[in-house]
């Protein structure tokens, strides 16, 4: 069943807003300064909802990021990294944290931006989180894409949604290799991800890089999908390289997931 939390958030100086619908004995609030980081308090917290947040073992890579407390017994926003504006459109890189007892999968985060009259200026959709099931605890990384670029001071009303349990048609992958490229004129993310499931993963294996500051603090994402354009089988192994456009990545980590069908 289809779920759904509000957040809302500014480009400059972001501000947020609780996510909607808690439960009785849930508060929530947020603060932004560089990002956004939603907090959780709770006076009812169910024995099985896990409360510290953990990267999942599938993603690897430099980065120790800095990981909110969950929202028990919630799929929310936990973080909401500074606007990015290029090449005419305009990105906003996301982590969502699982609260709940039970895994998660097709996380989405969308949502309007509007400016200060309440007029809506743009709208933008998620394009890929990492992992695609995720586990009770674990944090998922993506990014919210809006085709324009969003005028400063405008304020996006953003909303996650995901299915509950595992995904029956999607599959990650496990990243054995994250490794910075050699050329500074270029910097690339390159490594290996291994289908360590019983399903052959259909090509193309979408890979997921995201970078984070020296204080672990999400700055930026990108994205591609590994070598050689084969399927993977199980046990195979394919390599990928993600191009960061010039974008500075002091650490990060990678993420891979693919169709089984």
């Amino acid at each position: 069943m289809k779920r759904s939390s509000l957040v809302v958030l500014t480009v400059a100086g972001l501000t947020l807003a609780a996510c909607s619908s808690p439960k009785v004995g849930v508060n929530q609030t947020a603060t932004t300064g560089a990002g956004s980081q939603t907090t959780a308090s709770s006076s009812t917290t169910a024995p099985s909802s896990p409360k510290t947040a953990v990267i999942s073992s599938l993603m690897t890579g430099t980065a120790h990021p800095t990981l909110p407390a969950l929202v028990p017994g919630k799929v929310a926003i936990l973080v909401t990294a500074p606007a990015v504006v290029n090449y005419g459109s305009t990105t906003v890189p996301v982590m969502v944290g699982n609260g709940t007892s039970g895994y998660i999968s097709d996380l989405n985060v969308s949502g309007p931006a509007v400016d200060s009259t309440g007029k809506i200026v743009g709208s933008g959709d998620s394009q890929h989180f990492t992992p695609h099931n995720v586990a009770p605890g674990e944090v998922s990384f993506g990014y919210v894409y809006f085709s324009s670029t969003v005028p400063a001071g405008s304020t996006f009303q953003f909303k996650v949604t995901y299915d509950s349990g595992k995904s029956s048609t999607t599959l990650d992958t496990q990243v054995t290799q994250a490794n910075a490229g050699t050329d500074p004129q270029n910097l690339q993310i390159v490594g290996s991800v291994t289908n360590n499931t019983t399903k052959t993963i259909k090509n193309p294996i979408s890979v997921g890089a995201y970078c984070f500051d020296s204080a672990g603090a999400l700055i930026e994402h990108s994205s591609g999908s590994a070598d050689g354009n084969a399927d993977l089988t199980q046990g195979a192994v394919a390599s990928f390289s993600i191009s960061m456009y010039g974008t500075t990545c002091p650490t990060f980590l990678v993420g891979a997931s693919g169709y089984s069908f």
